[in-house]
This record gives structure tokens, sequence and C-alpha cells, in this order.
């Protein structure tokens, strides 16, 4: 316990699951379970994970550009946050671990003609002793599950959230846009971008909350509504219906998924 009664350990357990789907030919999406880069999978069944720890780490990319190059992209950068995390103490170091990984992508792309201009999105959750927080670049998500409330923490940088938040498009009539796939920021990307748009928001997890993490393959499928009343179900129906219903869609993006609980 710490000084003021709090505690200063997690007691976190969940699932994970990465797929490619039936129309991509790679994997292009990537998952960060603590130290360990989940990359080019194709799972058909949910992983289960559980930790006991100060520190945890959860994060998803999804990559993008060139042959292969989403794929390196997506992995590159989570491996980055994977050397460097525990390093963390401040959200200040958060900040320049990605934009040292954007960097460092940046550096990359422009000396490997085969992959310039890749890039991927970003999206997790830093639970930590003194703060935590919920931090993207581009249009991977985070939302919070709770007893009356699901609500996205994430911010999209893309062309659809930008009208949605004008006025000019509802989110349901974003969420099919032949523009959704069009980012405002992402990590690596346009060779001459050096200014990266990190999204953070500072949380305080409780009890009994969910956190759930997922690449656009994802919510492409789902609205927020759907996505809320599935997350409610006991997991093995969880995971049986977010299968069911993204292979009848046609599963055409990769799909990426972190179900993160927080016991106390």
């Amino acid at each position: 316990m710490g000084e003021n009664g709090e505690n200063t350990s997690f007691s976190l357990t969940g699932w994970y699951l990465t797929a490619k789907g039936l129309v991509r030919e790679n994997n292009e999406d990537a998952i960060l379970i603590n130290d360990d880069v989940i990359s080019n999978e194709d799972m058909n069944e949910p992983i289960q994970f559980s930790y006991i720890a100060g520190n945890a780490i959860f994060a998803v990319a999804d990559g993008m550009g060139g042959v292969g190059g989403g794929e390196i992209a997506s992995r590159m950068v989570l491996e980055f946050l994977a050397t460097h995390w525990r390093e963390w103490k401040t959200i200040l170091d958060l900040e320049k671990c990605v934009k040292a990984a954007h960097s460092s992508l940046m550096q990359y792309s422009s000396s490997h003609p085969d992959v310039k201009g890749m890039g991927t999105t970003l999206a997790g959750v830093w639970f930590a002793e003194q703060t935590s927080a919920v931090f993207n670049v581009g249009d991977s998500r985070v939302y919070a599950l709770g007893d009356n409330s699901f609500l996205q923490l994430s911010k999209d940088q893309s062309v659809v959230a930008d009208l949605v938040e004008k006025g000019v498009l509802t989110k349901e009539q974003a969420r099919k846009h032949p523009l959704r796939n069009i980012l405002t920021q992402c990590i690596g990307g346009v060779p001459d971008k050096e200014d990266l748009q990190l999204v953070v928001k500072v949380i305080r997890p409780l009890l009994g909350q969910r956190f759930m993490i997922f690449s656009d393959g994802l919510y492409d499928v789902f609205s927020d509504d759907e996505l809320e009343e599935c997350f409610r179900m006991e997991p093995p129906r969880v995971w049986r219906t977010l299968l069911d219903k993204y292979y009848l869609d046609g599963a055409t993006d990769n799909l990426s998924v972190v179900d993160i609980n927080v016991l106390f």
C-alpha cells in the first residue's frame, strides 16, 4: 500500500486476439503485452493473460505502407516501447518515448526505399503506481467499460473524425465513409512530418473496470452499442460473437483486440 492507503500494484487479467482476416495477405497489426510483442500472427482463439505488478502496458499498432512495410512499422514501434517503457516515471517520459519511436521509424524508412513512408497507428494503456494513462496516435482506439458506461477514451486522428467533431458527419456515418482510413496523424508515414501529435489522457483505474484496445478492423464492423453489448457477455461468448460477426462481415481488414480487467 502507498502512503495514502492506495494500492501501488495492479492485478490485471484479460485476453488478446489478432487475426489476418480473409482479404489481406499479411497481418499488419501488432500487440504489446508488457515486454512481449505479438506480430504477424493469425489467431482463431484469444489468449488469456494475468499479471500482478506495479507497472504494466498494453498496446495495439496497426501498420500501413509498402510491401511488408506495415507489419515492419507496427512491430518496430511496439518493440521500441517494450525496450523502454519500464524506464518511464511520468507522462512526459511516455510522450518522449513515443516521439523517439516515431523518429526511429522515420530514420529506418528513409534508409530503406522499399518501405519509404511506412507508418503505424498506436493505442494503449499504461498502468503505473503514480499515474496511469491512455495514449494514442491515429485511429486505433481505447474504450473503458464500467457498470453503467462504455466510453471511448482515445481520440481518433483522422479526416472523418474531424468531420464528426465539426458536425458534418455522425459517428455512425463515419464508420462506413470512403475517407475513414485517411489519418491526420500516425507514427512514421510522411517523410517530412516530424511534429508528432500524441493524445494522452490521465486515468485512475477502478476496481472492476475494463479497458479495451483495438484496431479499426473491429469498430468498422461493430457500432459502439454493439461493442458494449458484446463486451458485457461472458468471456467465451464475447470472443465467439466478435469473430462470427467479423468473418460474416467479410473480414476485410486485420483485427486486433486486447481486453483488460482491473481486479485491484
